[in-house]
């Protein structure tokens, strides 16, 4: 096999090159299970196909171009993948008619004064109509 030099690179054009003896010639090794998984993490845990396709075609610096592959998926894959609720359901009740459910919040004292200058204030709402009263109160 013979190639040419240009700007101190050899340049070998797969497509003229003839083996010796007819064997093959092979250009990409396998990688180990150790730097497989290594650069899968390190490339942000990308699917092999996409990791052989960005080392083979050289769209990556610093890759040694080998033929990545992993026997099964890697725990932090599988755990991104997972599918779960993420909160158990609530039970939702069912309000028929107003004043049934009543929310009620008192809070204070507060900073700033009402015009009538009570420092706190006592909300309630209607859960079946969502109206709601606002009584400011002195202490």
């Amino acid at each position: 096999m013979t190639a040419d030099r240009s700007k101190d690179l050899y340049v070998l054009d797969m497509a003229k090159a003839e083996t010796v003896n007819k064997v093959e010639t092979c250009l990409v090794s396998k990688a180990t299970e150790q730097d497989t998984r290594s650069w899968h993490r390190r490339m942000g845990h990308i699917h092999m196909r996409k990791m052989n396709h960005l080392v083979h075609n050289h769209l990556v610096d610093g890759v040694p171009v080998k033929h990545f592959k992993l026997p099964d998926v890697c725990v932090s894959c599988k755990k991104g993948k997972q599918k779960r609720r993420s909160h158990k359901t609530k039970t939702v009740f069912s309000i028929d008619k107003p004043m049934e459910l009543l929310h009620m919040d008192l809070f204070g004292p507060i900073n700033v004064k009402s015009i009538g200058g009570e420092t706190y204030c006592f909300v309630v709402t209607d859960d079946f109509s969502r109206f709601s009263w606002v009584m400011f109160l002195r202490c």
